[in-house]
């Protein structure tokens, strides 16, 4: 498969969340593909916290889109300040929960959405997790947590109450990477 020709592109919205790109593409075959849309988002990354019972760390906020109260990681943008996606996630973790961790590692990265966007998120583990604040007052994060185990964690994401697609990926993928999500296959 060979990439399509960018043959013109202009910008509908820049934002520093959120930038809109509309763009002129020309196939392989010849075909002209008018307009496709691309959402630039910057890096996401994203955490399966682990307290020293073992039990995941997990979020619950209203989001507007969807004007749901829902459950969920911690997770955010990566900053302009952020020296790596490592500290993005630190940060994150501590603002958003009041926690913060000794050990955190990378697990992977997942696409979002590649058919529209251009962003990865970069999935971490952090273990022992420590509460040392109250979360940062942010009016448009107001998050609650609750630690559960990974068979409640399992149970919510089957009975779709943990329903966030990005957040479900991203637990399967630091599950299976750490060996406790045990698959069994009829071979």
């Amino acid at each position: 498969m060979s990439h399509w020709l960018i043959k013109e592109s202009k910008y509908i919205l820049k934002h520093k969340y959120m930038t809109i790109r509309e763009d002129v593409c020309e196939t392989p075959e010849g075909a002209i593909i008018d307009p496709y849309f691309v959402l630039e988002f910057p890096t996401w990354v994203q955490l399966l916290a682990f307290n020293s019972d073992n039990k995941i760390l997990v979020t619950r906020q209203y989001r507007h889109a969807v004007q749901e109260v829902i459950y969920g990681l911690p997770t955010g943008y990566t900053e302009a300040e952020d020296i790596s996606d490592e500290e993005s996630i630190k940060r994150e973790l501590l603002e958003e929960t009041g926690f913060v961790s000794e050990k955190f590692i990378s697990i992977g990265k997942l696409q979002p959405n590649p058919a529209t966007q251009n962003n990865i998120v970069h999935c971490f583990a952090a273990f022992d997790i420590k509460k040392i604040q109250e979360p940062a007052n942010d009016p448009s994060e107001r998050i609650t947590t609750e630690f559960v185990s990974v068979k409640e964690l399992l149970k919510l994401i089957s009975d779709g109450e943990f329903a966030h697609a990005l957040h479900v990926a991203g637990v399967f993928l630091m599950l299976s990477k750490l060996e406790l999500l045990k698959l069994k296959s009829d071979r």
